[in-house]
């Protein structure tokens, strides 16, 4: 996958270590394919949580969020809590450390439906060597993912 984006557009995405711990301690420590919500205040790039989908659908290839439930919480908790959805996490197999095409088609169907968002911050934990690729999607770009300009708070 190339990246001819200069690193001065990606936008930076600041990430709390107590997420990764969490990310690590419930995604990194199953079986790939399983995943869950990034989760920070409202208009900026801040990750200030996450939410670990225990009930979304795994399998040995694919992540499928359940997104009733999700969709409540976004509605019903997180917003009152100042929170929104930042982004969406999941583990790959194999130490495959990039976006699929499903994932990309998934990732744009939401930036359809949410066209306030610019981009939509979707990383990858590689459970095998556990190591954390944290891929944008920018609106303008969907098909061509980059790797965030990431800064650990």
């Amino acid at each position: 996958m190339k990246n001819h984006r200069s690193r001065k557009c990606v936008p930076e995405i600041t990430i709390h270590r107590q997420v990764i711990s969490k990310l690590f301690a419930s995604i990194g420590s199953r079986p790939p394919e399983s995943g869950g919500v990034l989760l920070g205040p409202v208009n900026c790039n801040e990750v200030s949580d996450f939410y670990f989908d225990d009930q979304g659908q795994c399998s040995g290839a694919t992540y499928s969020p359940d997104y009733k439930k999700i969709g409540y919480l976004l509605k019903h908790d997180w917003a009152d809590d100042g929170l929104e959805m930042k982004g969406i996490i999941h583990s790959h197999p194999n130490r495959f450390d990039r976006l699929s095409g499903g994932d990309l088609s998934y990732i744009a169907r939401l930036l359809q439906c949410n066209p306030q968002d610019k981009f939509f911050f979707a990383p990858i934990v590689i459970v095998e060597e556990f190591r954390f690729v944290p891929w944008l999607v920018l609106r303008s770009q969907c098909d061509s993912p980059v790797v965030a300009n990431l800064k650990v708070i």
